[in-house]
This record gives C-alpha cells, sequence and structure tokens, in this order.
C-alpha cells in the first residue's frame, strides 16, 4: 500500500501559519488582549487551515532543497514582522494620545500598574486602548483583518519569492501618529488655556497655592472633556484602524 503525500501543501501551511501568527501576536500584544500560548499557536494554525485554500500551490517544491525552503519561512517573517508593525504603530499612536492626556491634566498622579507591559499606564491611556479593541470588534475591523490576510496570501504566494514596497510604507507609517495628535489636541488646547487663566491667578494672588489648586481641576476638565469627546473619539478610532489597512495595501500593491 502506498501513501502519496502532497509535501506541497504541508510547506504551504507552514509558511501561511508563520505569516498569520506574527500578526495575531502582535494583535494581541498592542491590543493588551491576554492569551496563553497554546491558544495563540492554536488560532494561528486554524486560520492557517482557514486561509490556505486562497495560496496558489501549483509550485512543486519536491525537489527543492531544505536551505531554500528556509529562506522562503525567512522572508514570511520578515514580510509577518513588516505587517505587523502597522498594528504596533496604529496602536503606538493611541498610547501616545494617552499619556499626553494624562502627562497635560495631571491624571498620572493616579496611574496604576498594566500587569501588560509590566510598567505603570495612566487612566487615559488603558481607556482609549479599551475603546480602540471595542471599536475594532464592534465595527468588524476583524474581518477586513482576515480579508487582507487572505488578500496578502493571494497577491505574495508565500511559496515563491517576491518584492515588497517598502517605500510606500514608510511614508506611510510617520502619518499614523498625526492620528494621535488629534486625540489629544483638544484636551492639550483646553489645558493650556487653563494654566495661562492660573498663571494669571498666581500673579494677583501671590499667597494662594496654585499647584495644588489645579491639579485636581486639571483632572476634573480633562475627563469631562474626553466624556464630550466620546463619540468624536470613536469616529476617529475607525479612521486610524481603517488606516492599517491603507498600509498593508500599500506594502502588497
Amino acid at each position: 500500500m502506498v501513501i502519496n503525500f502532497d509535501v506541497t501543501w504541508l510547506y504551504a501551511l507552514i509558511l501561511t501559519t508563520t505569516r498569520i501568527g506574527i500578526v495575531l501576536f502582535a494583535l494581541f500584544h498592542a491590543g493588551g488582549i491576554k492569551l496563553p500560548w497554546l491558544i495563540k499557536g492554536i488560532l494561528a494554525i486554524t486560520l492557517g487551515f482557514i486561509l490556505l485554500p486562497f495560496v496558489d500551490q501549483s509550485v512543486q517544491l519536491d525537489h527543492l532543497k531544505i536551505t531554500f525552503l528556509t529562506l522562503l519561512l525567512i522572508k514570511e517573517v520578515i514580510l509577518g514582522i513588516l505587517l505587523a508593525t502597522g498594528i504596533y504603530f496604529v496602536f503606538g499612536a493611541i498610547n501616545l494620545a494617552g499619556r499626553v492626556i494624562d502627562t497635560q491634566t495631571g491624571i498620572n498622579a493616579m496611574a496604576a500598574f498594566d500587569p501588560h507591559s509590566q510598567s505603570m499606564s495612566g487612566f487615559t491611556t488603558q481607556l482609549l486602548r479599551l475603546l480602540a479593541l471595542a471599536v475594532f470588534f464592534f465595527t468588524n475591523q476583524h474581518h477586513n483583518l482576515l480579508y487582507m490576510l487572505a488578500f496578502s496570501l493571494q497577491k505574495l504566494n508565500p511559496l515563491q519569492f517576491y518584492e515588497i514596497n517598502i517605500t510606500h510604507a514608510v511614508q506611510f507609517l510617520p502619518n499614523v501618529f498625526l492620528f494621535g495628535i488629534r486625540i489629544a489636541a483638544p484636551v492639550i488646547a483646553l489645558i493650556f488655556i487653563g494654566d495661562i487663566i492660573f498663571g494669571l491667578l498666581s500673579k494677583t494672588m501671590p499667597q494662594l497655592n496654585v499647584y495644588f489648586l489645579t491639579l485636581p481641576i486639571k483632572i476634573l476638565l480633562g475627563l469631562m472633556l474626553l466624556i464630550c469627546l466620546l463619540p468624536s473619539l470613536t469616529n476617529l478610532n475607525i479612521d486610524i484602524l481603517g488606516s492599517l489597512v491603507d498600509f498593508w495595501q500599500s506594502i502588497l500593491s
């Protein structure tokens, strides 16, 4: 009895799972989603099986050496890291906005230890990150993520070498941080106006301890403004997450 095993299918599964796994791990890490490594691995392999039909397996690899297959694997790792960079930049812009708001309003004074990042994290930083995750799933951005993964497998076959358009990606990434500035800009403007008012107040009333007076007022103003801006922040988060698709398209084009 002879059993014929298609080695091309196995190589395609390994390479596809590598690309998808790196992207998933980046999404979980940047978004603060805590899952055991075993669950992450099972999820990556499952998605590899699901998206495997999008890979053109007409390439025959039986005659290839293990060194060539190793190069294919390294190539998939590099592409996966490049795609994951967009995820880190998107959530990095959100974290940047949260840290700026925490610093300007003084909310850092009640910062709590974040077990995910193993560091002190402010209230606004965690709030914006959770809001981004909620927007990501409730607006079906994860569907766009799966669509782009399938498109990448069709556009850039894991079983072959290909060229990656890095020029447009490098030019696009700094623009993501403009979204973070747009999130923090209203709070920064309000706190700046408050600092001018309290500066004038300290000149007219030198005996007043302005620092201890302004600290709770800044926190209150910052929180009130964040509450008022939540609808617009939701729309802005949709734009930020949508820019991730544009970033991937610039790489795959």
